[in-house]
């Protein structure tokens, strides 16, 4: 941790991106993204794009260290754009991480990703989410996509990440869209 700055410090206090305390139902660690924070600190000037690099590639590091099922299972990754107004600021936000991400090396990352679901409650948000999912097959992953559209309700959101196993509650993935992790 010494070896990040403050901004990238808050990145990893913030909630912005996370692994879940539990795993799912086949034992597979939930990973969880919630980019309105990332739209919230860097309108008020505090992080880069850089930042989020340098605590993601911190908290991977520090996970694939020490969590050997993560390597071997795989994970879930949960983007979670419930309470995203606008179809523009998030395709800014992750198109400016595409351009950084050619420079790091995938294949030396020994991560698998079982499957990858888009948590949404803003119909606007579809074409984006059509054209991510169209990404990832065209780049040959075997990710399983999965796109939930729930307008306003957060325990409906719950209860469909529920149903594909994955551990997620009102204290680990809180309804507050102003709220860090708590």
């Amino acid at each position: 941790l010494s070896d990040l700055s403050k901004s990238d410090l808050l990145v990893l206090e913030s909630g912005m991106m996370y692994f879940l305390p539990d795993k799912d139902a086949s034992g597979r660690c939930v990973y969880v993204i919630n980019p309105r924070i990332y739209f919230h600190l860097r309108r008020q000037g505090l992080v880069s794009v850089d930042n989020v690099l340098r605590a993601w590639w911190y908290a991977w590091m520090t996970m694939l260290c020490k969590n050997d099922e993560l390597q071997k299972r795989g994970m879930v990754i949960v983007m979670n754009a419930m309470g995203i107004t606008m179809q523009s600021e998030l395709h800014e936000s992750f198109d400016g991480n595409h351009k950084l991400f050619p420079s790091l090396p995938k294949s030396s990352i020994p991560k698998k990703t079982a499957a990858v679901h888009y948590c949404y409650d803003n119909q606007s948000l579809q074409p984006w989410i059509a054209s991510r999912k169209m990404y990832l097959y065209r780049v040959g992953t075997s990710y399983r996509t999965r796109a939930h559209y729930i307008p306003n309700n957060h325990s409906e959101c719950l209860f469909k990440l529920q149903t594909y196993g994955i551990p997620v509650n009102e204290k680990n993935f809180p309804s507050d869209r102003k709220s860090t992790r708590l």
